[in-house]
């Protein structure tokens, strides 16, 4: 299927090229390939604590699972969370690119950020959802960074164009820069039906920039209601997302300030000491982003479409 959209950044099978050429504009990059906004101070986290439960991953359960999608290698080449990795310097050096794990998953990522700077990485007690792995590294940042640009990078996904997709995070970077109360999530122009994805309506075009406004989020739609979204031009989710320290408080303020106060009051109360995590974790219900504060937000989003796919695992 052709699109309007531009040039397919995320591939199918690892390695296969992708189609088209760009029509978009090309976003600045500086010549080692970080973005580049004297304005803001941007940062990368990588989200990798999820436990592989989507479709066609195999779950995981701790040091005895079946090993989650962000650490294997598709094709023979290097395990995911790699891939994001370089895929995050890209945007930012490694002082400001963190990762998000989970402590059960040590075993696989232990070795893989052996030469990350160890105060970066940050170890969920157990998996609580992306809402909670987003607010921890937010605190975090916080703490070092009053005025933050953030890039939230999954790791599950291969990517068959670094190139182009650098060019659409920068893109996405330079547009909340200007509208610092917007976040921007990546949209995938669909090229297959893959029915555990979320789905983005979006309604016209923004006023700044190739951005759309979005209607409204799907999440995980049945095959008929999918084909259904695709035949109308929505996008599937990517959950890349550009977003700054008002955009992403505003979110959550809306959609899930009970979790925003939890977070807080182990920032003041317990220092953000480690035991004081734990008994967080311990106590939080899961909450995930795409579900449980987009859809609630839908007028503090933007969606910026890409023509891409889904991934290889």
């Amino acid at each position: 299927m052709r699109s309007r959209f531009g040039r397919a950044v995320f591939g199918g099978p690892a390695g296969l090229p992708s189609p088209g050429r760009s029509d978009a504009p090309a976003a600045s990059v500086q010549p080692e390939g970080r973005i580049q906004d004297r304005q803001h101070n941007v940062w990368a986290v990588l989200l990798a604590g999820d436990d592989g439960s989507r479709a066609g991953a195999p779950k995981a359960h701790g040091d005895r699972g079946t090993m989650p999608t962000q650490f294997r290698a598709p094709s023979g080449e290097e395990p995911l969370l790699l891939q994001a990795l370089r895929r995050a310097s890209r945007i930012t050096p490694s002082q400001k690119t963190l990762a998000v794990v989970s402590a059960g998953h040590k075993t696989w990522w232990k070795d893989l950020l052996a030469g990350f700077p160890p105060e970066n990485v940050l170890v969920q007690p157990t998996n609580r959802g992306t809402a909670a792995a987003i607010l921890l590294p937010y605190v975090h940042i916080l703490q070092r960074d009053p005025d933050p640009l953030i890039v939230f990078l999954p790791c599950d996904r291969h990517v068959s164009n670094e190139h182009d997709l650098g060019n659409a995070i920068s893109s996405a970077v330079g547009i909340t820069a200007r509208a610092p109360y917007r976040s921007v999530v990546l949209g995938l122009v669909p090229r297959t039906m893959d029915e555990d994805r979320g789905w983005i309506v979006v309604s016209t075009p923004y006023r700044d920039g190739p951005a759309w406004n979005v209607r409204d989020f799907a999440e995980k739609p049945d095959p008929w209601t999918a084909q259904r979204l695709a035949a109308n031009g929505a996008l599937v989710s990517s959950m890349i997302l550009a977003t700054t320290r008002k955009a992403i408080s505003l979110l959550f303020a809306r959609a899930l300030p009970h979790l925003v106060l939890r977070f807080m009051d182990w920032k003041e109360e317990d220092g953000m000491t480690e035991q004081g995590l734990w008994r967080l974790y311990g106590s939080l219900q899961p909450h995930d982003f795409s579900s449980h504060v987009l859809p609630m937000c839908v007028d503090l989003i933007l969606a910026l479409p890409v023509d891409g796919t889904g991934d290889s695992t």
